[in-house]
């Protein structure tokens, strides 16, 4: 598709000296629009207009066409394109005839009245066939909404022709029109901002050379661009890159949309600033150095990405800010004229502004300071990997994104107990497989084989003496500190939410040995890691979580404020 051309148009540019011409062919169906998409069309220009600065305009989505004897083929736009032209027969209805513009023509294969109808639409002929009575309903929602507002048809005239642009995607003569507009309307191949950029940065005519060096230089962007998007596509990179908040159809966007520092949901608007960029008056050559600029800048951003994956340090600080919530944006331009040193400086002093709490004093009741405990926790780990030099593991951002890890008691408490019946099931079906209680086993077996209407037995009295057999001294404490707390996956947590140590121990152990990620210092809490005295297994105990709590301590005192005794 490299000699494919694209530009922006005005509503102007389509109907001014002579007005285009344009074919509807019979494998498209005919204008289908409601009244709802035609009003939003009304509102979007109009809103636009009155909040718009003078160089700004409102861009409407691709018009994909293609040379057609003396007119163009609508091969993607027909929707879009005929609501235009009733606008326009609007605005020319309630003029005076000198004053009229010469509107564009749209004829069709297969459906030849319609091209009269649009010129001369009546209500007496609107069900004569589905098309005009489409077209009917569309241009009397026209009517309606500017009737209902008397005031604003002059300016939104003007902000219609002048401010309001196509994309016009002119794909080459000897592409099949057919294959095109199928792909496109099944979803395999939508003109993505990206797709839109990569045409403007391959163009011919902004390319020196004869047509052997343009291609060159073509076929090296396109390389180029391609092992970007190859790179992305590798899931633990865009896990470490991003917080999946968003996906992308190419995921170079992703890049497009930093560099552009788009913040709002304008879908064009990283289009629109790489098409503003290469606008501008000046020879092929200086049309060159704007897009091997421009190519340059992307580049950077992406090696820069690698640079900051394949150290292992910068990954697991970088990462972890990024998880946290910090934006990659902000961390690529204080990247920039720093130093090595300074920038690994600057990433820890953020990360310390981020964990600025006393370790001690958090607690899991108190719901504003679970964030906290999450990304103490996460923090945990990181370091923890950091300071194991001679290990060549990396944390599985993308993993612990997807997966929904988040904090979980390790020692059982009362208030988490299982509430959903299915829920119990589970957790009384794995409280069987490991206990060899007789009594607390036939409890089980009682409640599991009875009708929920008849049960004699609660399921809470069960969840108590479970708890109580396995916790140290037969003691239950519902201890909310970060001692008996860890990260666990919504997974784990679900069905068996608060299960006893053994059994969470139990499960942990089967995911690592069949490869799943588990966060490493979740794994050591339930290999007892963190405490050198292990007499026993089966509890979470107090000498358990004195270990786990200093070495959390440990771990992060570059990190912390001074903790309170």
């Amino acid at each position: 598709m490299i000699n494919n051309r694209l530009e922006l148009l005005t509503i102007y540019d389509l109907i001014k000296d002579t007005p285009f011409n344009f074919y509807i062919k019979a494998y498209q169906r005919g204008y289908r629009w409601t009244k709802k998409q035609v009003t939003d069309l009304l509102e979007d220009i109009y809103e636009f207009s009155n909040k718009r600065k003078p160089s700004e305009f409102y861009c409407l989505q691709p018009f994909v066409v293609k040379r057609f004897e003396n007119s163009w083929e609508v091969i993607d736009g027909q929707q879009r394109l005929t609501t235009i032209l009733l606008i326009l027969k609007y605005i020319n209805d309630r003029s005076l005839e000198e004053y009229r513009y010469k509107v564009y023509k749209i004829r069709f294969e297969t459906r030849e009245e319609s091209e009269d109808y649009l010129d001369k639409i009546s209500v007496e002929q609107s069900s004569k066939n589905v098309d005009f009575y489409h077209i009917y309903e569309a241009f009397t929602t026209i009517k309606t909404w500017f009737h209902e507002r008397p005031n604003i048809i002059r300016d939104f005239e003007s902000n219609l022709l002048n401010s309001t642009k196509i994309i016009w995607y002119e794909i080459n003569e000897n592409v099949d029109s057919i294959n095109i507009f199928t792909r496109l309307n099944i979803g395999k191949i939508p003109l993505t901002n990206s797709e839109l950029i990569k045409a403007l940065f391959l163009f011919k005519d902004r390319i020196p050379g004869n047509d052997q060096i343009k291609q060159l230089r073509q076929i090296e962007i396109a390389s180029e661009w391609d092992r970007i998007e190859t790179t992305l596509r590798d899931e633990e990179f865009w896990g470490f890159l991003t917080n999946n908040s968003k996906e992308y159809e190419n995921r170079i966007e992703f890049i497009f949309d930093l560099i552009s520092e788009k913040t709002n949901q304008d879908d064009d608007f990283t289009f629109r600033f790489y098409h503003n960029k290469f606008e501008v008056e000046g020879d092929i050559e200086e049309s060159w150095k704007i897009v091997q600029k421009e190519w340059g800048n992307i580049k950077n951003f992406f090696l820069t990405f690698q640079e900051w994956y394949h150290n292992r340090e910068l990954f697991h600080l970088i990462g972890y800010l990024i998880t946290v919530g910090m934006s990659i944006r902000i961390i690529k331009k204080e990247s920039v004229n720093k130093s090595k040193s300074d920038f690994n400086k600057y990433l820890k002093e953020k990360i310390k502004l981020l964990a600025n709490y006393q370790v001690t004093e958090l607690n899991y009741s108190e719901t504003n300071e679970k964030k906290q405990i999450k990304n103490i926790l996460l923090l945990f780990n990181i370091i923890s990997i950091i300071n194991n030099r001679d290990s060549s593991y990396k944390f599985q951002f993308g993993k612990y994104k997807s997966e929904n890890w988040d904090i979980e008691h390790i020692h059982a408490v009362k208030s988490e107990m299982p509430e959903r019946e299915d829920h119990r099931k589970d957790w009384l079906n794995e409280m069987l497989l490991y206990t060899e209680d007789n009594q607390i086993r036939n409890k089980i077996s009682s409640w599991l084989n009875t009708d929920k209407n008849i049960r004699t037995i609660d399921f809470s009295e069960i969840y108590d003496d479970c708890i109580k057999k396995y916790s140290e001294n037969g003691i239950v404490e519902d201890i909310n500190d970060i001692s008996n707390l860890t990260l666990l996956d919504a997974g784990t947590n679900r069905g068996l939410k608060n299960s006893i140590y053994p059994i969470k121990r139990m499960r942990i152990i089967d995911k690592d040995q069949n490869g799943i990620f588990i966060p490493p210092c979740t794994k050591n809490v339930f290999l007892k890691y963190y405490n050198y005295n292990v007499s026993q297994m089966t509890f979470w105990g107090k000498q358990d979580r004195e270990s786990y709590k200093q070495t959390i301590i440990n771990t992060l005192i570059e990190y912390l404020p001074q903790q309170n005794s």
